[in-house]
């Protein structure tokens, strides 16, 4: 059962899971991409979970969903054996980022909290 909760901006009640709580239009004021279908092809934005912060704004995760759909960079669709980044985002093979560059990151982001022994180990699973 989807628990009943007040709005974060409104105050007006709402069925959602989130754990920032909005209403449906306070979500739809929120999402970037409002305007466009999401990812079941509605003009609505999903508010029963939180909103998503990518690339320095908000999205629903109905639109999420849609953006993931296609590649980032060219808009190229993606097939049903296509998988995500490890971003989280799609890239067809033409812009898929490098192994190298994702390990750098991991390392970057790792390395002050862990030993390289425990890093590495980490990289060789994902």
């Amino acid at each position: 059962m989807v628990p009943e909760q007040n709005c974060i901006e409104c105050s007006k009640r709402t069925l959602t899971f989130a754990v920032k709580p909005r209403c449906r239009s306070c979500t739809q004021q929120k999402c970037v991409y409002r305007n466009l279908k999401d990812s079941i092809n509605r003009y609505t934005c999903n508010h029963v979970v939180d909103l998503i912060h990518r690339d320095s704004c908000y999205v629903c995760i109905g639109h999420y969903k849609m953006l993931q759909k296609y590649c980032r960079c060219c808009g190229v669709h993606k097939k049903s054996d296509d998988t995500l980044s490890y971003d989280d985002w799609f890239y067809c093979h033409e812009h898929k980022p490098l192994l190298k560059h994702r390990d750098t990151l991991v390392c970057d982001i790792l390395l002050p909290f862990l030993n390289r022994d425990v890093v590495n180990k980490i990289i060789s699973l994902i």
